[in-house]
């Protein structure tokens, strides 16, 4: 007995879906002849040569595949059940004659529909037909793949539901594909490929095969669409190459169609159906990418997708395109924005009385640090010499040498702005002719490793102070650790070659908060505040302003605006004694203090014009002491004395200097009481004459 002659049913491997287009891992399915209510079981089999049956029912895999050939002369009724043997949805009257022959090919015609939506809008009608829960569609918006039964809803075979109401102007892109051709019509088969990277990783090998340079693959990156030849290569039939190194744990997505195991779907035979749309793949893609690479002035509303399908973070503007909103999607949550360098960085020990340092954990030790002066300990930038495994030798960034005083375990960084480019050198001059453009701040370039000294011209020119001769296709690196930030939030203003910005920077020293700025743009004042003061108007506690001279210091204001503050503190970078302010605890009062590099620091308090100091007390209440503004050349010294009497003096620009007391009205000058026999007096004044001996002048 001959064996029948049988076709595969879906493509290299038969894949199936659950209702949420996710794999069906360890799933069932039951083939039975058609027209017999499921009741009469069919055979398929595991080779083209039908001469291996499958069991029945064929268990899938972990990745929801099976190899699955069906006979040729038969016709079949499919069973598709889940991994608990619960039946999810059934295919009648599967022919299992070829789907595509050499004589008559297959063709998919793809039908894609782009709306531009209305604010609010949640329905979009479509314009052909699909065949709702079959994975059949693919829908993007603003380029961010979206979800079926998460971000959308299929609600007919004709329309879809968003979860949210989109924004003014949203790009929505639905698309789906029908094989036509021998009788036979129904979804398109789509092999997939899902990995996680690793960190840097390019190269990702699909587990299938795919014709390159016919826009039949489709990729995306944690959900988003990339651009073939801009964000990845197609490298080879079977695997792909970003164009950047990918983070780790991001997830990468690959979808490809087939007709048959010898039938590509290509642009000989895609036909695309919507009228309304008449653009290609790549011109459609780039219009998206377009939206997306100018999402500050577009509105944008998109959810992004946590670990592995489980609820991310909604991104969208609110009202207005101008108004951007983020908001964590799990209840009751907070949101948090993070900003991660992407600097080396990590725990290592200094060595006492050597230059080296050891590695403890976080970032490896690279090699290619060697001769660059970016590596930071305790905040403090050294040039790494040598790297070794998991050791490193340093000298200070002056060429000078560097041996560690103590053994000490602290943070290291190693960061730098870079620029990699290939570039052709005629003589003196450099061209650029791929990677990234020039920059005009750097500290190091070098050219295929050698270090050069190069002045920038423009974006795609630099001129050497020495010829090279010619190189053709040459690797060039720049190389600066810009204001030494590991991590930056800019909040820019002006813009170009004239900024003017504000800054919060990360440094491997510390955090600074500033407003910069560049070519003709200006520093301006920073204020914080909070309230209104009056109503309707901002209420300033602190002011930072700058100089409108530079390089002279700037002034901090406290308690309000600049000319309504409560205290105005002048900048000034030669200060080396200052004040010191702090509580106390119960018992102990609060006091000012002055402190500093001066080991004597005196403390003074200035009055504006010939007003008073004043001392009170119970709230203001009581006044206990006052100085007079008076602006005199002679005032009075106090001060404390060892074992002996305070001191009270006159002091002042004249030789000889009198000690005024003065009543107020007719008010008396009060001395202590003294009492020696009669007459009895109402106080005296003691003094010393000129040999020392006391003498009492009685007061009657």
């Amino acid at each position: 007995m001959s064996n029948p002659s049988v076709n595969l049913f879906t493509g290299f491997k038969s894949y199936f879906t659950d209702n949420n287009g996710n794999p069906l891992a360890s799933g069932y399915i039951y083939t039975y002849v058609a027209g017999t209510g499921f009741s009469v079981p069919a055979t398929t089999y595991q080779d083209s040569g039908g001469t291996t049956p499958n069991t029945n029912p064929i268990r899938l895999d972990g990745a929801g595949r099976a190899n699955l050939f069906l006979d040729a002369s038969k016709s079949y009724d499919i069973d598709i059940r889940d991994n608990t043997n619960t039946s999810i949805y059934t295919e009648l009257n599967i022919s299992g004659s070829p789907v595509a022959t050499i004589g008559n090919p297959a063709s998919l015609t793809m039908f894609r529909q782009l709306f531009t939506a209305t604010a609010g809008q949640t329905l979009f009608n479509l314009s052909f037909t699909y065949i709702p829960n079959t994975n059949a569609l693919r829908v993007f918006l603003n380029g961010v793949y979206l979800i079926s039964g998460v971000d959308f809803t299929e609600t007919s075979s004709t329309s879809i539901t968003v979860a949210a109401g989109l924004q003014l102007n949203d790009n929505l892109e639905v698309s789906t594909g029908v094989i036509s051709g021998n009788q036979y019509q129904g979804p398109a088969v789509v092999s997939t490929f899902n990995g996680t990277a690793t960190s840097g990783q390019t190269v990702f090998n699909l587990g299938f095969s795919y014709v390159p340079g016919n826009n039949s693959l489709q990729v995306y990156m944690n959900g988003l669409r990339l651009i073939n030849t801009i964000d990845y290569t197609e490298t080879s039939s079977t695997s792909i190459t970003l164009t950047n190194g990918a983070s780790s744990g991001d997830l990468l997505e690959a979808f490809y169609g087939t007709i048959t195991s010898n039938s590509v779907i290509d642009s000989v035979n895609v036909t695309y159906a919507n009228n309304t749309v008449s653009n290609t793949l790549n011109s459609i893609e780039s219009t998206l990418a377009n939206n997306i690479s100018n999402v500050k002035s577009q509105e944008l509303s998109t959810s992004v997708i946590g670990f592995p399908s489980q609820a991310g973070t909604q991104w969208e503007s609110q009202y207005h395109a101008n108004w951007n909103v983020i908001q964590s999607q799990i209840p009751y949550n907070p949101t948090e924005w993070q900003i991660y360098t992407n600097g080396a960085n990590g725990i290592c020990t200094v060595n006492a009385g050597a230059n080296t340092v050891t590695y403890v954990s976080g970032s490896a030790f690279d090699p290619a640090w060697i001769g660059h002066p970016y590596f930071y300990f305790e905040g403090n930038g050294y040039t790494v010499t040598s790297v070794s495994g998991t050791t490193l030798t340093v000298k200070n960034t002056d060429g000078s040498p560097v041996t560690w005083g103590a053994t000490a375990t602290g943070t290291f960084y190693f960061c730098y702005t870079s620029v990699t480019s290939v570039v052709n050198v005629s003589g003196t001059s450099v061209t650029y002719v791929s990677g990234q453009p020039f920059i005009s701040l750097f500290d190091q370039v070098t050219i295929n490793g050698t270090p050069v000294t190069a002045t920038y011209v423009d974006q795609t020119h630099l001129t050497l102070s020495a010829s090279l001769g010619v190189i053709t296709n040459a690797t060039l690196m720049q190389t600066k650790n810009i204001a030494f930030e590991l991590a930056n939030l800019r909040i820019q203003g002006l813009n170009g070659a004239n900024e003017e910005n504000f800054v919060i920077t990360l440094s491997p020293a510390k955090t600074t908060i500033q407003h910069t700025y560049a070519g003709q743009g200006k520093y301006r004042p920073i204020q914080i505040g909070s309230g209104e003061n009056p109503a309707g108007t901002f209420n300033p506690h602190i002011g930072i302003y700058p100089n409108s001279t530079l390089g002279s210091p700037g002034w901090l204001t406290i308690g309000g605006d600049y000319g309504h503050q409560v205290m105005f503190i002048n900048q000034n970078a030669n200060n080396v004694n200052y004040m010191l302010m702090q509580g106390g605890p119960t018992t102990v009062s609060p006091s000012i203090a002055v402190r500093g590099a001066d080991s004597a620091v005196g403390f003074g308090i200035d009055t504006q014009g010939a007003d008073t100091v004043t001392f009170t007390s119970h709230s203001f209440s009581n006044v206990e002491f006052q100085i007079f503004g008076v602006g005199g050349n002679s005032w009075i010294g106090v001060g404390s004395s060892s074992n002996n009497a305070p001191i009270l003096s006159a002091n002042g620009v004249s030789a000889n200097v009198d000690i005024q007391l003065s009543p107020k009205g007719s008010g008396s000058v009060w001395l202590g009481a003294y009492s020696a026999g009669a007459p009895t007096a109402g106080g005296y004044i003691t003094v010393k004459d000129s040999t020392g001996t006391i003498r009492k002048l009685l007061c009657l």
